[in-house]
């Protein structure tokens, strides 16, 4: 019994380690995005950024339809190949995507039209010419990061990651302050700085690198992502339907300011994702072991870990939202405070959900995301349609966390028929009590710093009382810390 708790234990280090490293990557990452996104909110007009921000959903919309499933499926197919067919899906994916691609260029141009009402009454057409572009280097980016996940080369993709941005970064200083480039200037630096990033990870692939389709292994991945191909259409209808609806209705101005406004919960979404790389890979090998006992551990910790970060932001938002927005954007970005607060409140919701979906394709259950997925999208519809009309982009932010929570009973009992028992009290008890302490703070209306201080000081002691955040915690994270420390003075001594 001893040696099982001691194996457990190691694996959960292990976990930590590799999301550690993921995550500091990612980290320093969001930090150069921030700064990006400082850059661009003092130089660009509100209008222009709005149409790059429509851009990339467009792209994302036209990348997301092209990938036939592979984008899920090809994480676990990697990570629980042989070492030889490992290297036979990777390259029959990586030429297949590239003539995926080439059919979503033509796609685009024939309902370029179509496409355009997205944008209000802004003219883009001068933009359009970039659109391929962009979704070759979006296209190859998410791909290229996914095949890395199933190797479990984490370390590579934070420094890859870090070094993508830092570009980024660069050339956004040249083209949009230097030369002035505004709008285009901003599609020049995102596409030079993830075309060498594409080409950074292609190098950082092991194994044979060859340009072959290998029917079988391709068929295979598509055979288990197909069905989720659906799953990602109803993803990304839930995750954007609120931008297209705004652009749509009131304009490339406001869409500006929603994404402003969605920054910071984007960041955690994508800091999330260093989580998730990890979280996959690894539940998805512990239940085809049969190891069900550590699963079941590393998903609820999971639950009550992200539900109670993203709780915290979301009273962090409540509590110092005006302060955050006037100091890392500006004064004209004001009007989305309330905006701000609801996004990092429906963040801590769809998180959640997202886990819980992620469990069940782990868990090799293709149909159970999609259904929980049609349930997002309907409710999301449905208050998209009535919310935004009345309440602006505030109605916007709002439709998200209704969707989110309307599918999480589903999916825990999904997860439950797979003997998967997921416990909903790890990630309501975070949420409840954010709940609590939301009322408290917009009902008092705190304008004091020290007051505002010591409600986010009792949250964390009431979090400790209720259990959400435990002793076992701190021990974990001291334990990475003290083997990071080992593993570096042994490099120094080794190097000496």
């Amino acid at each position: 019994m001893e040696g099982k708790e001691t194996t457990s234990n190691s694996l959960l280090t292990q976990f930590v380690k590799q999301t550690a490293y993921t995550s500091i990557g990612t980290g320093l990452t969001l930090v150069l995005g921030m700064v990006n996104t400082m850059i661009l909110v003092r130089y660009l007009p509100r209008h222009e950024l709005g149409v790059f921000l429509l851009l990339e959903v467009l792209v994302e919309f036209l990348s997301m339809i092209s990938y036939f499933g592979l984008d899920i499926s090809i994480i676990q197919s990697i990570a629980s190949a042989s070492e030889e067919d490992k290297a036979k899906i990777a390259n029959s994916v990586l030429v297949f995507r590239f003539f995926s691609l080439c059919l979503a260029s033509v796609v685009f141009f024939l309902g370029q039209r179509w496409f355009f009402l997205l944008f209000g009454e802004a003219d883009v057409s001068g933009v359009a010419i970039f659109v391929p572009f962009m979704l070759l280097v979006q296209g190859y980016w998410r791909l290229l990061r996914l095949i890395l996940q199933g190797y479990f080369r984490f370390k590579q993709l934070a420094l890859i990651d870090l070094v993508t941005s830092a570009l980024n970064l660069v050339m956004i200083i040249v083209f949009i302050i230097l030369m002035r480039a505004s709008l285009v200037g901003q599609i020049y630096a995102r596409v030079l700085s993830w075309t060498i990033g594409c080409l950074l990870f292609y190098l950082a692939i092991p194994g044979p690198k060859t340009p072959f389709i290998y029917p079988d292994q391709l068929f295979k991945v598509m055979r288990f992502g197909l069905p989720l191909q659906l799953n990602d259409v109803f993803s990304f209808i839930f995750s954007r339907l609120g931008i297209l609806i705004v652009g749509t209705l009131l304009g490339p101005a406001d869409v500006a300011l929603l994404g402003v406004a969605d920054k910071i919960p984007s960041m955690v979404r994508r800091l999330y994702g260093a989580f998730h790389s990890v979280y996959l890979p690894n539940l998805s090998k512990l239940l085809a072991d049969g190891d069900k006992r550590r699963a079941l551990r590393l998903l609820n910790t999971s639950l009550r870990l992200v539900s109670f970060t993203t709780a915290l932001g979301a009273l962090i938002a409540a509590l110092f939202a005006d302060d955050i927005i006037r100091f890392l954007f500006s004064e004209q970005y004001l009007p989305g405070t309330t905006v701000f607060i609801l996004s990092m409140a429906a963040l801590s919701i769809s998180l959640v959900g997202n886990i819980l979906g992620t469990s069940l394709v782990a868990a090799s259950d293709t149909k159970g995301p999609t259904m929980a997925n049609v349930i997002t999208t309907a409710v999301s519809l449905a208050a998209n349609i009535t919310l935004i009309p009345w309440l602006g982009v505030n109605g916007a932010a709002m439709s998200g966390g209704l969707a989110s929570l309307s599918a999480n009973p589903m999916l825990v009992w999904l997860l439950r028929r797979r003997r998967v028992m997921a416990n909903s009290l790890e990630y309501l008890k975070p949420l409840l009590i954010l709940l609590g302490f939301c009322a408290v703070v917009f009902y008092l209306s705190p304008t004091s710093w020290i007051l505002r201080s010591l409600l986010l000081v009792l949250f964390l002691v009431v979090c400790y009382i209720f259990s959400v955040i435990r002793q076992e915690d701190f021990t974990q994270a001291l334990t990475v810390v003290r083997s990071y420390r080992a593993k570096r003075s042994q490099s120094q001594v080794m190097a000496v």
